[in-house]
């Protein structure tokens, strides 16, 4: 959670509601699925690349989207 200051971390921590600890299981979950984004966006942009989509328009657009559970 990088936007949340440390010392509402450290009262979420006290109340259980995050963990202290994460699992291998968990890490490796979720570093698979940020490699995967990271390859999709990759590749979307190469396409886009290659066929000329970007040259075309001149501009690129970013997005930044954070996940909430």
């Amino acid at each position: 959670m990088p936007s949340t200051r440390f010392s509402t971390l450290r009262l979420m921590r006290r109340s259980n509601s995050l963990p202290k600890r994460y699992t291998t299981q968990q890490i490796t979950e979720a570093t698979q699925r940020r490699i995967r984004d990271v390859l999709a966006a990759t590749a979307g942009f190469t396409g886009s690349a290659l066929g000329g989509l970007l040259r075309q328009t001149g501009s690129l657009a970013v997005g930044v989207y954070e996940e909430v559970e």
